[in-house]
């Protein structure tokens, strides 16, 4: 028999975090792990829009602080800004980029490279010009 686990964000978590007139960012609202298929699905909330996000345990839980992942106690905290595999967390804007949600990615990516061209500007270096031509085509469409 398959380990299964769903949690959901705390329905005043949610009321306090949605505003519509404010929809930026991500949240995490509801998931699903299933320890034997090695995989955690989650219900994001992204620009005022749903998505369903899907990454491999194996990606998200590495390194050597994966010894304090619990599945079985999986939440969704933080005013569905984190998810939590007991003391093991991570942060819901990692998650839905790991799990390719194209709006995450173009913001994260778009805000990084940003920051990068601001501090390579400080030290007297550049973007590469692959890094110039992607900030670019970022800023172009959005």
């Amino acid at each position: 028999m398959s380990e299964v686990y769903v949690a959901f964000v705390k329905q005043e978590e949610i009321s306090h975090r949605y505003n519509p007139q404010n929809a930026h960012g991500c949240f995490a609202v509801g998931g699903l792990l299933d320890v034997e298929a090695r995989r955690l699905d989650v219900m994001l909330v992204v620009h005022d829009q749903v998505k369903l996000g899907t990454v491999s345990l194996d990606t998200i839980v590495g390194g050597p602080e994966k010894e304090k992942a619990r599945f079985d106690q999986f939440a969704i905290t933080h005013y569905g800004s984190t998810i939590a595999l007991g003391d093991y967390e991570i942060c819901v804007d990692a998650f839905a980029y790991e799990a390719e949600i194209p709006e995450m990615v173009r913001e994260i990516d778009l805000n990084y490279l940003r920051h990068l061209r601001t501090t390579r500007d400080a030290s007297n270096q550049t973007l590469t010009p692959k890094e110039e031509e992607h900030l670019r085509t970022l800023e172009a469409k959005y």
